[in-house]
């Protein structure tokens, strides 16, 4: 694909690329980095938070569910997307030109993390079949979101299709 690129944009493509957006982004405009889109460190963590929504207000029970306590290990997947979504967000946030759309590819990792934080909350929770995810969180003490109650088919083990 860039070999495509720059057969069509030639040498103005290249510098443009690759010495512009994408590195002269991580230079202060001070010492001769990109200008544009200039925001300070914390500038997706607000945006990170209100793109989630309506999943961010599960963000505590995933700090909860995450926090390291003693003799308990997280799930190596856990720890795998939990890293794969520090990676992206701490990435460019440390670029000193960003643009909402970098931080885009951080929320699969997230959706993810929530929906491995739901599950926790059901299994810890497996008294009542009908108890939909918001239900199992609301009921424990992580978080405390709406309560939506879902009817369930009931299935029996004897049943044929």
């Amino acid at each position: 694909m860039v070999f495509a690129a720059y057969q069509v944009g030639g040498e103005k493509f290249l510098q443009w690329q690759l010495a512009m957006n994408l590195w002269s982004r991580f230079i202060p405009a001070e010492a001769g980095g990109a200008g544009y889109c200039v925001h300070p460190f914390w500038y997706f963590t607000p945006h990170t938070l209100a793109g989630f929504v309506p999943w961010t207000v599960y963000l505590p029970a995933l700090a909860i569910y995450v926090w390291p306590r003693r003799g308990r290990k997280l799930p190596e997947a856990v720890v795998f997307t939990l890293f794969w979504f520090a990676a992206i967000f701490v990435f460019f946030s440390t670029s000193h030109g960003k643009c909402l759309v970098y931080i885009l590819p951080a929320f699969p990792p997230l959706a993810v993390l929530i929906g491995i934080t739901i599950d926790a909350a059901i299994v810890l929770n497996p008294s009542d079949p009908e108890v939909s995810s918001a239900e199992a969180l609301n009921q424990s003490p992580t978080v405390s979101a709406p309560a939506v109650r879902r009817q369930r088919p009931k299935y029996s083990a004897n049943r044929t299709a």
